[in-house]
């Protein structure tokens, strides 16, 4: 049972990986090419024999990614909107904070890229953050009715505060980790940047904007949060 639950998630995350790819994308192909880069690299391949929560936490997170650039895909989408702030809650719930962060990030920094920061005062989005906080304000009640404020405050300490803020940044190897460590992680294909090629066609600019946009902000703020490890 243990290792279908993990298979499931694995699955989920490829899923998410190929839907996302290919909203953003418009290609189909490339669409699974990413799938099929991602299922090879021999790290994720390692990843996948341990049940955690992550797969399924970086569904979720994806699948919000995915809906905040079909928001801000020309006029305000609304229920995309709605949609994003709801994966953003379902990621919460399954790994704190983190979870909303990177796509909010992405939203805010995707409109203002745009020169569209008026868009963020639409009402799909306070309708999204009023869902969102309602979903975790739940969540913090419950934990509170049934095992207590003080059960909930250390809760809060341990897991959120002092894993994100007071352990350290590791100095200068923390800022640099991630940076250092991804060639690592994503082999066989950092290979492929020794191979001397030349220019294809390039991608649709606005996707892949968006996508360097998001990778962007997701390593710089995930730079800053005190507790790191390589499958962030």
């Amino acid at each position: 049972v243990l290792y279908v639950g993990l298979a499931g998630t694995v699955l989920m995350l490829l899923l998410a990986t190929h839907h996302m790819a290919r909203r953003i994308t418009g290609d189909d192909e490339l669409a699974l090419i990413a799938v099929l880069v991602l299922a090879s690299g021999f790290y994720w391949l390692g990843l996948t024999h341990y049940a955690r929560m992550d797969m399924m936490f970086a569904a979720a997170i994806a699948l919000a990614w995915t809906q905040v650039w079909r928001a801000l895909n020309g006029p305000v989408n609304r229920r995309a909107m709605l949609w994003a702030f709801g994966w953003m809650a379902v990621a919460a719930m399954i790994k704190g904070p983190v979870g909303p962060m990177l796509p909010l990030l992405s939203l805010l920094g995707w409109a203002v890229w745009q020169r569209r920061a008026t868009d963020l005062l639409d009402r799909s989005v306070l309708g999204g953050v009023l869902l969102l906080v309602g979903v975790i304000g739940v969540w913090a009640g419950g934990v509170v009715l049934v095992a207590g404020s003080e059960f909930f405050a250390h809760l809060f300490q341990s897991q959120i505060v002092d894993r994100g803020l007071n352990r350290g940044g590791g100095g200068l190897w923390g800022w640099l980790r991630y940076g250092l460590t991804l060639p690592l992680v994503f082999l066989p294909w950092t290979l492929l940047f020794l191979v001397p090629r030349g220019a294809g066609p390039l991608p649709d600019q606005r996707g892949a904007a968006f996508l360097w946009l998001t990778a962007g902000l997701g390593a710089l703020s995930l730079s800053l949060v005190s507790e790191k490890h390589e499958y962030y």
